[in-house]
C-alpha cells in the first residue's frame, strides 16, 4: 500500500522545525514591541535599524541597566547600519528601540550623568 501522499510543509516533522524556528524574539514579545517602528527610508535600511534596535533591548533586558556607551560597546560593530556613524546609529537606531520599550513600561530611562536604560 502506497502512503498518502502530502506537501512537503505538511510532513509532520517539517511542522515540529517550524515551531522550532520561533525566534527569542517572538517569544519576548519585540516584535510586538516594535511592530509599528518603521526606521530607514529602505526596506534594507530599515531591517538593519530595526536589527539593531532589537539588539539592543535583548542586551538591555540580558544586562539590566545600560549607558549608551555600553550599547556601543556590546552592539558595534555587529549591529552597525550602513552608511551610518557612531551619533546617528544611536539616535535612529537603538534609542528609538529603547524609548518604545519605556512606553510600553518594559524599560525605564534615569536621565543622568550618566543617561542609564534598565529593564524592568
Amino acid at each position: 500500500m502506497t502512503p498518502p501522499t502530502m506537501r512537503p510543509d505538511e510532513h509532520p516533522d517539517q511542522t515540529a522545525l517550524d515551531d522550532a524556528s520561533e525566534t527569542s524574539d517572538d517569544r519576548d514579545g519585540f516584535e510586538d514591541l516594535l511592530a509599528d517602528w518603521t526606521p530607514g527610508r529602505t526596506d534594507a535600511k530599515r531591517q538593519e535599524q530595526r536589527d539593531a534596535g532589537r539588539a539592543a533591548l535583548r542586551v538591555l533586558r540580558d544586562d539590566g541597566r545600560m549607558t549608551r556607551s555600553d550599547f556601543e560597546d556590546e552592539l558595534l560593530p555587529a549591529f552597525a547600519v550602513e552608511d551610518q556613524s557612531k551619533e546617528t546609529w544611536w539616535r535612529k537606531s537603538v534609542r528609538p528601540a529603547l524609548r518604545l520599550a519605556v512606553d510600553d513600561g518594559r524599560a525605564v530611562h534615569h536621565h543622568g550623568p550618566p543617561h542609564e536604560y534598565e529593564w524592568v
